[in-house]
C-alpha cells in the first residue's frame, strides 16, 4: 500500500472514530434524558399520593393567613407570614403530634426532592418547573421552623437539611437571578464538589506525594549505587 493510500486510510479511520462518539454521545444525551423523564414521573406519582395531606396543609395555612394583618404582597407579609406559621407549627406540635408528623412527612417529600437535585439527579429547572409554586410556600411557613427545630437536642444533625437547600436556591434563582448564575451557583457548585470528592482529593495527593519520594528514594539509590561501582 502506498504512503498516499496510507494517509487517506488513516484520516477516514479518524472521521469514522469521530462520527461514532459523536453519535455514542447522543445517545447517552438521550438515555439521560429518558432516564429524567421517568425519574419526573415517579416523583409525580408520589406527589400526587400527597393529595389529602395536601389539602390538609391548604386549610392550615388558610387559617395561618387569617391572622395575619399584613395584606398578601405587601412588604412585611413574608416576615409575619414566616413568624405566625412557626408559632402555629410548634403549638400543633405540643396540641396534636400525629397531625404534625403528617405535615413533617408533607416537608420530607422536598427533603427527598433536595436530595435528587443537590446530587445531580435532576436539574433545578425541572423542579421549578413543576415545583416552584410548592416549594415557596414551603420556604415561607416552614423555613424558620426547620431551623429552631434543628436547635434542639434530641434532634440528629443535618435534620431536613436537604429540604432547606431546595428552599434556598429555589427562592434565589426566582427573586436574584443574575446572582444566582454569577455568584450563588458557581460557589454552591464548588463548595459541594470540595465536600464531595475531599476525601478522594486527600488520597490522591497522598499517593501523589508517595509516588514522588518513592522516585526520589529510588533516585537516590540508583546514585549511590553508581557510586560504590564507580573505580577509584
Amino acid at each position: 500500500m502506498t504512503p498516499n493510500a496510507m494517509a487517506w486510510l488513516q484520516i477516514l479511520a479518524w472521521i469514522g472514530a469521530v462520527i461514532a462518539a459523536i453519535f455514542a454521545g447522543f445517545s447517552l444525551r438521550l438515555n439521560a434524558l429518558q432516564n429524567r423523564a421517568r425519574l419526573l414521573l415517579e416523583i409525580y406519582k408520589s406527589w400526587d399520593e400527597l393529595a389529602t395531606m395536601r389539602r390538609e396543609m391548604i386549610t392550615f395555612y388558610a387559617d395561618v393567613q387569617k391572622k395575619i394583618k399584613s395584606g398578601v404582597g405587601t412588604k412585611n407579609y413574608a416576615a409575619e407570614m414566616r413568624q405566625v406559621c412557626s408559632a402555629a407549627l410548634f403549638e400543633l406540635r405540643e396540641a396534636e403530634p400525629e397531625k404534625f408528623a403528617k405535615f413533617t412527612n408533607y416537608v420530607g417529600f422536598f427533603e427527598l426532592l433536595g436530595v435528587y437535585v443537590r446530587n445531580g439527579y435532576i436539574p433545578l429547572r425541572d423542579v421549578m418547573q413543576v415545583f416552584k409554586g410548592p416549594i415557596l410556600l414551603v420556604d415561607l411557613t416552614w423555613r424558620d421552623v426547620i431551623k429552631k427545630w434543628q436547635e434542639e437536642s434530641d434532634v440528629p444533625a443535618g435534620l431536613l437539611e436537604h429540604a432547606l437547600f431546595l428552599m434556598d436556591v429555589t427562592r434565589t434563582r426566582a427573586e436574584r437571578p443574575l446572582y444566582y448564575w454569577t455568584i450563588y451557583h458557581p460557589f454552591k457548585w464548588a463548595h459541594h464538589q470540595f465536600r464531595k470528592n475531599f476525601l478522594l482529593w486527600i488520597v490522591s495527593a497522598w499517593d501523589r506525594c508517595s509516588s514522588a519520594a518513592r522516585a526520589c528514594w529510588n533516585y537516590i539509590a540508583r546514585g549511590r549505587n553508581a557510586d560504590d561501582h564507580s573505580p577509584t
